[in-house]
């Protein structure tokens, strides 16, 4: 009897693993039709630039829609696809995309609209599980 329940805990805790990355950690961008803010790449790398405080408590986790000029489009170890977008100084915005595929999609010097969540400001402000917003 206890083989048994202790058999049906861990396929329970395994359907409920299986679930959280399938269905919650890869699941698209939540709330893919609407963003929280809208702007210019040069924007919201100023505002992250001249007050990050501030610009953490307005974007932070929050789904941004950024528009901008693709500056580099790369792909990481993991496979993950990232475009980085130019903020009119040597740093911009990175996102980092959820299409994997789309590598072939975007190209240097191309005028685009990307949204995702923001993340915060290293060298250049990051967006994750981007999708296209054009």
């Amino acid at each position: 009897m206890k083989r048994l329940i202790f058999l049906l805990l861990a396929i329970l805790l395994l359907a409920g693993a299986a679930y959280y990355f399938y269905g919650e950690f890869n699941r698209e961008l939540e709330g893919a039709g609407k963003a929280d803010y809208t702007l210019n790449c040069a924007a919201l790398f100023s505002e992250f630039e001249t007050d990050e405080k501030a610009a953490n408590g307005k974007y932070l986790d929050k789904v941004v829609e950024v528009s901008g000029t693709v500056q580099d489009v790369s792909k990481n170890k993991e496979g993950k696809v990232t475009v980085t977008m130019d903020g009119g100084m040597m740093f911009g915005v990175t996102c980092e995309m959820f299409d994997n595929e789309s590598i072939n999609k975007y190209k240097k010097g191309q005028k685009i609209k990307l949204k995702g969540i923001c993340t915060g400001y290293l060298s250049d402000v990051v967006l994750v599980r981007c999708v296209d917003a054009s």
